[in-house]
């Protein structure tokens, strides 16, 4: 294998540790599950789940490149542009082009979904630019994840909005995430200037926000959805709030460790495929 080849493997590979590349599949394959659950045709599927890839990837892409000195004054040695394995006008043209690919994908689907697109970069890219660090940044996390259900919907040859409370329910799981993954952060952010909601509450209630927000989710789907049995709904909702209550009870740690944010995703999945499934069965 050449030397160039190995360095543009390197490259990628670095490219992708970059991106968040976990959330980003978890988020881009929810919102997979919803189209399928609506009942689009399998290239319409297809593009949704192209368009939130490549708008995760260019999203967490573009955390890591406006991060990257802080980052490296901290130390975070899981940061490839914040130690130099790869340039930061790399992560950030490869970001914008990823942006690109999202709303390209998004306009075959139609008007209505580019739009929703817009909106969902837009809440991604001003999170990471100002309402990081700012005590409105759940805002930019509940508005980018009430819109996951809605981008599929407004996809459909009769475009509709889901039920108020799947959107809902969507925006809660977004404020769930958002306190989980900046847990283990809290000090490092602070010592750099991040002040955003969850570095002014401090762990504890963060924890607590965190899983106040997760039990209402799974409360609306409990008691909202008709689409299934109520015994599976209570099931789906009691699986996912016992995970995320085990990963909240992390936050009282002196230093919360970073399993708290993969928990409360996959709790935040659990709830989604319940939703998915309660309206394929309708």
């Amino acid at each position: 294998m050449s030397t160039r080849t190995t360095a543009n493997r390197g490259l990628v590979l670095a490219l992708v540790a970059s991106s968040h590349p976990v959330p980003s599949l978890v988020v881009a394959s929810l919102t997979t599950i919803f189209a399928w659950a609506l009942g689009l045709l399998w290239w319409q599927v297809l593009l949704v789940f192209v368009a939130m890839l490549t708008n995760q990837f260019g999203i967490g892409l573009g955390n890591d490149w406006l991060d990257r000195e802080r980052d490296k004054n901290v130390g975070r040695r899981d940061k490839p542009v914040a130690i130099g394995v790869i340039p930061a006008t790399t992560v950030r043209n490869t970001a914008i082009g990823l942006g690109v690919v999202a709303l390209v994908t998004s306009a075959v689907l139609g008007p209505l979904p580019l739009a929703c697109q817009t909106v969902m970069l837009f809440a991604g890219w001003w999170y990471n630019a100002h309402a990081k660090g700012h005590w409105s940044s759940p805002l930019s996390y509940l508005l980018g994840f009430a819109l996951l259900p809605v981008f599929p919907t407004l996809a459909l040859a009769a475009p509709a909005l889901p039920p108020w409370w799947v959107v809902s329910v969507a925006g809660l799981l977004g404020v769930s995430a958002h306190f989980a993954n900046a847990l283990p952060d809290l000090l490092e952010d602070a010592s750099t200037g991040i002040r955003g909601l969850p570095q002014i509450l401090g762990p504890k209630t963060s924890g607590a926000v965190t899983l106040a927000t997760l039990l209402t989710a799974t409360a609306l789907i409990t008691a909202l959805g008709v689409g299934l049995p109520v015994w599976l709904r209570t099931l789906a909702g009691a699986i996912a709030f016992g995970i995320g209550a085990f990963a909240t009870s992390l936050a009282f740690r002196p230093k919360p460790p970073r399993v708290i944010f993969p928990l409360v995703m996959v709790a935040a999945g659990v709830c989604a495929v319940a939703i998915a499934l309660d309206l394929a069965g309708r």
